[in-house]
């Protein structure tokens, strides 16, 4: 079973829900999911989704951070003018995206409360839509044809009330999505579809896009190589 490592770093002030881009194979995930990882300050962190490859325990894991999503993206000028049944509607997942994601998830002791997460997407072709193509402001995004795979990364958010350890989760999850990334050699390249202020959290933390595109200031597509990211978890 591929290790992932418990290596800390720091990244959301409050409660940060960020949408992160990376490429992935479904099937590196389906090897770890059952893994959980205790990290030094007794959390826990799991691998869990909704497709048939995952057990009853990690669908009702999955399903539990899922459904809370929507209260914490409310917070976030994208949506704060939408009604809740409007961000659900945003935020819905279907079927084929269900079939083709997973969660990384951290929780308290033995799963009793749940911390934070991030959801990756896997498009193993270009007939496979990454959620950023269902979006109004990228619905028309053709991906380059000499792209392998890819993963959208996105649906980050972290529960801490204390900002700085609100920090140190969400970074963790990034660095835990982009481990998992590098475990597929046929993974070309990671997208982000995020906003401005998020989009300059991602160059603080030093990453180095291949290129932005900007629609307006609440939707930015950033993309990256396999290369950034082997660079970056060096």
């Amino acid at each position: 079973m591929p290790s992932v490592s418990l290596r800390k770093l720091r990244l959301s002030p409050l409660a940060i829900v960020i949408g992160l881009v990376v490429g992935v194979s479904i099937q590196a995930v389906s090897a770890t999911r059952c893994e959980s990882l205790f990290t030094p300050d007794t959390t826990e962190a799991s691998i869990v989704g909704l497709s048939s490859s995952f057990g009853p325990s990690d669908k009702a894991l999955a399903k539990k951070y899922l459904d809370q999503v929507p209260n914490q993206y409310a917070r976030l000028p994208k949506f704060s003018k939408l009604s809740a049944q409007a961000i659900k509607a945003e935020l819905e997942m279907t079927p084929d995206f269900i079939d083709r994601s997973a969660i990384i998830v951290t929780t308290t002791d033995h799963k009793r409360g749940l911390l934070g997460g991030i959801m990756m997407v896997y498009s193993h072709s270009l007939s496979e839509k990454l959620p950023f193509q269902n979006s109004e402001a990228f619905r028309g995004f053709q991906r380059p044809s000499d792209e392998g795979a890819a993963v959208e990364i996105g649906r980050l958010t972290t529960l801490d009330t204390a900002p700085a350890r609100g920090l140190e989760r969400g970074r963790d999850l990034i660095l835990r999505s982009l481990r998992q990334v590098s475990l597929d050699p046929t993974v070309t390249h990671v997208y982000v579809h995020t906003s401005a202020v998020h989009a300059r959290l991602y160059r603080m933390m030093g990453f180095q896009p291949e290129s932005i595109i900007k629609y307006d200031d609440l939707n930015y597509l950033i993309r990256y190589t396999r290369a950034e990211v082997e660079r970056h978890l060096r």
